[in-house]
């Protein structure tokens, strides 16, 4: 598996890499894992996403509802913020398998350790914070993941990109 680290100086390129992400994944089925801190950029990055596959209405953080779940243009898009989830058992009872398994693109924050017993991700993207700005490591785990990233990487112009391994 390979990663790529991308540098974002501020939101609005932490929202760009959501955009091209989002272009790179439209109709295909994919599941993206999103990690890192609170403020990080993690709901900043699937906002822009989702906007950028057309939704124009107002998209809240699910940190409470822990499922959104999004139809455009006949393409079934879930946002799924686990950080409040403290068991496997929880998982099971919101049915989040199921959920899963009937969604085209699927976005989750905070995955957790928990959460791996039920699908391995295509993508896994960890935000950071380094030093005065935020750092995305992209990281693809299956062929439909690689796939994906080697299009973003190639479509489109990073300035402060780095292959690390």
């Amino acid at each position: 598996m390979c990663t790529y680290k991308i540098k974002l100086i501020n939101e609005l390129q932490t929202s760009s890499l959501g955009e091209k992400l989002s272009n790179t994944c439209f109709k295909k089925k994919v599941l993206i894992y999103l990690n890192g801190e609170i403020g990080t950029g993690k709901t900043t990055l699937i906002r822009a996403f989702i906007k950028q596959m057309g939704y124009n209405k107002f998209i809240k953080s699910p940190t409470y509802t822990i499922i959104e779940k999004y139809n455009i243009k006949n393409i079934i898009l879930l946002h799924i913020d686990l950080y409040r989830i403290n068991n496997i058992h929880e998982l099971e009872i919101l049915g989040l398998k199921e959920y899963i398994e009937e969604s085209s693109i699927c976005l989750i924050e905070w995955p957790k350790n928990n959460i791996k017993h039920i699908k391995k991700p295509d993508i896994n993207i960890n935000l950071s914070y380094i030093d005065n700005h935020r750092e995305a490591k992209i990281k693809y785990e299956s062929i439909r993941g690689k796939k994906i990233i080697n299009k973003l990487i190639n479509n489109n112009n990073f300035i402060n990109i780095k292959y690390i391994y």
